[in-house]
Order: structure tokens, then sequence, then C-alpha cells
């Protein structure tokens, strides 16, 4: 994202933002590179006239906390623009709760898929910018991804959400896990004539302008 934006503004000066590796933290989790050379208080807060999140999956939780830590960090007539996957639905996320909650493993990994990031609501969104921004946008897009198959969205899947659960088995019952997995997957997903399989993927965009 920074690139595109350097692409995009070649005139202006951007800076590159790490998250907190726990984003439930304080809100000076989120620092920026460097402060205010004329402000010289430790953790002086800069203002920005765009700033732009592209979030995971375990930023979810923490939006209501997130968001409007970050509208305080926009300054007059600027935005902020943030997407995040919004999919816990979809029959890959699903079937893999499922298995987890069925099989000689449930005891281990109930624990983990009850902390696993859940979905928000646009109207939840909307009801908790509206009251301190001048204006908000909020949508959903669904993207098609076209996989080799139902192996592919497995392998896939173990270097993503699938990691937490396979970490926590012993490796007979990863293999197992995996085995029941990759099967309820073939039965949740249709298989084109050419072998590939289609995934859902919606993402959630929130355009905001914090009141002057």
């Amino acid at each position: 994202m920074t690139a595109l934006l350097v692409r995009r503004f070649p005139d202006a000066e951007i800076e590159a933002f790490e998250l907190s590796r726990s984003i439930d933290g304080p809100a000076e989790a989120l620092s920026p590179a460097r402060q205010d050379a004329d402000d010289p208080r430790p953790g002086a807060r800069r203002k920005f006239d765009l700033i732009c999140s592209s979030g995971s999956p375990e930023m979810a939780p923490s939006l209501p906390r997130l968001l409007p830590m970050l509208l305080g960090r926009v300054a007059a007539r600027g935005y902020l623009a943030v997407q995040y996957p919004n999919d816990l639905y979809e029959p890959r996320r699903a079937v893999m709760r499922m298995v987890a909650a069925d099989g000689p493993w449930a005891k281990t990994l109930l624990p983990i898929a009850k902390t696993r990031a859940f979905n928000q609501t646009m109207d939840h969104l909307y009801g908790l910018l509206s009251p301190i921004c001048a204006a908000v946008d909020i949508w959903e897009t669904t993207y098609l991804d076209a996989m080799a198959s139902v192996a592919a969205v497995v392998e896939w899947m173990e270097a993503t959400r699938l990691a937490p659960f396979l970490t926590a088995l012993e490796e007979a019952d990863r293999r197992k896990f995996l085995d029941r997995y990759t099967a309820e997957l073939r039965q949740a997903y249709s298989t084109l004539p050419d072998g590939r399989v289609l995934l859902r993927s919606r993402r959630l965009f929130v355009l905001a302008q914090p009141r002057a």
C-alpha cells in the first residue's frame, strides 16, 4: 500500500505505521515513525491528511476501538480509508470451525475457534462512526478467487486461517484434521469442469472524514 501511495501522490510526505502485536493494547501502540520536529513532548501525535489501513481478520474485534483512534490522527478535511476481510461465514472458514468442534481435538481447538475474528456489520460501524464524522461511507465488495483445486484451497488456508489450529495439534491429529477438512470442503464447493474452485472473498470498506 505504501508503494501505491507513493506513485499516486509523488509529492506527498508518506509514513508507514506498524500496528502493535497487541491491537487491544493502549492507543499509543500505533505510533508514527517519528514525532513532530516542533513538538518536544514525548509521544507527540501528528495529524495526517490521509490514513489508509489494509487490515487482517484479526483486526475485526478491535475495530470499535481502533477506528476512532485512527480518526483522532486525521487532520481536518482529511480522510480515513480502511478495508479488511469480512468472510467469517464463507464455507472455507465455517467448515474449519465445524471440524475443530467435531473430533478428538475438540477440547484443544474449541478455545481457539472461539477467539477467532468475527464479522462486523455495516450498520454497527456506521452507528459507531457517524456521531464523530463529518461524512462516512461504508460498503462491502465480494471478489471471486479462482483456485486451482480444493487442495490449493487447503494449502492456502494452512498458511493463513488454519495455522493456529494446526499449531496446537500433534502431527497425527494434524494429518487427520486436514484430511477431514479437505473432505468437507469437497462437499462445500462445486468443482468447475477444468477442476478449479471459486472462492467468494468479502471485504468491508470504510471511508470516513472526522468532524472539524
